[in-house]
């Protein structure tokens, strides 16, 4: 039997990102590539200071929090297929309560459901932790609807400069009458 086991890679890496990402917030320590990885407690990350794309081998030279910075900022601006190229491997595993999802097909066939359940969400990201090849990101989101998730989580596996492996749990509360 074998596990996935992150390495020691470095310290772990907490970071609170209590703000909605609709906010305009300043950059915080981990937004840059020489910054300290850990944020000051209420900062957002600072998505839109990320650069633009990058040729490949610099994809795939990639730390996982820099994935995870890039991921959540495309998910934020809703361009599912550039995150994709960008951001998850071909060979993309998701596990969900439904079942296996695999590769971008079923990634954009996990997206499309979300948005149907959540037409016009914006999401917070209420804290995120990085450490070795694992992140976790706790989350909520509203939608335009009045449906809206309070527990949403993810986890991801990153490795050479792609998400591998993820899983997602989130629990729709219907709009209230």
């Amino acid at each position: 039997m074998s596990r996935l086991v992150p390495d020691d890679q470095g310290p772990d890496t907490p970071i609170n990102a209590a703000a909605s990402v609709a906010d305009e917030e300043p950059p915080f320590a981990g937004s840059t590539p020489d910054a300290p990885a850990i944020a000051e407690p209420g900062s957002a990350r600072d998505f839109d200071a990320l650069s633009t794309p990058s040729p490949r081998a610099d994809l795939d030279a990639r730390t996982p929090e820099q994935v995870l910075d890039e991921h959540l900022r495309l998910s934020r601006t809703g361009t599912l297929d550039e995150d994709l190229v960008r951001n998850f491997s071909p060979d993309l595993v998701v596990l969900t309560g439904d079942g296996v999802h695999r590769g971008h097909a079923g990634m954009r066939d996990l997206a499309a459901r979300l948005r149907r359940e959540l037409p016009g969400m914006e999401f917070t990201y209420k804290a995120t932790v990085v450490s070795g090849h694992m992140a976790f990101l706790e989350w909520s989101t509203t939608a335009r609807n009045g449906a809206r998730v309070d527990d949403g989580t993810d986890s991801y596996w990153i490795e050479g400069g792609r998400i591998v492996a993820q899983t997602i749990h989130y629990t729709v509360i219907p709009p209230q009458s």
